[in-house]
């Protein structure tokens, strides 16, 4: 897809998320319209395993670590992630709980749709 010289930085930025390449730029006008961003402090859980969520983040600044935990709460770390990164796309596309939990790593700022 072409972005025009005019378009929102936010919105070029949504662009880059592979679930949304193939929207067209009103499409993604649009979706911008419905982010908040939203500043987590470091060591916030921002989505708990288990849970029901129908919202997509995507890093604006900061990092967070995506991680599972077992029967006996020990955890396993599945991905770090950093400025740019997204987590939670799966929500968009199906209702079940999450299937893991997300941790901030330091103050982030964090685009949450």
């Amino acid at each position: 897809m072409s972005i025009s010289p005019s378009t929102p930085l936010a919105v070029v930025h949504l662009s880059s998320v592979p679930l949304f390449a193939n929207l067209n730029e009103n499409a993604l006008c649009a979706l911008e319209q419905c982010r908040v961003n939203r500043t987590f402090s470091k060591n916030s859980i921002i989505v708990h395993e288990g849970d029901l969520s129908d919202a997509f983040y995507l890093i604006q600044n900061g990092s967070a670590r995506i991680y599972v935990s077992n029967e006996e709460g020990k955890e396993a770390v599945i991905n770090d992630l950093g400025s740019g990164d997204y987590f939670g796309e799966f929500s968009l596309l199906d209702s079940e709980e999450r299937s893991a939990s997300v941790i901030t790593l330091e103050k982030s700022l964090i685009s949450v749709i």
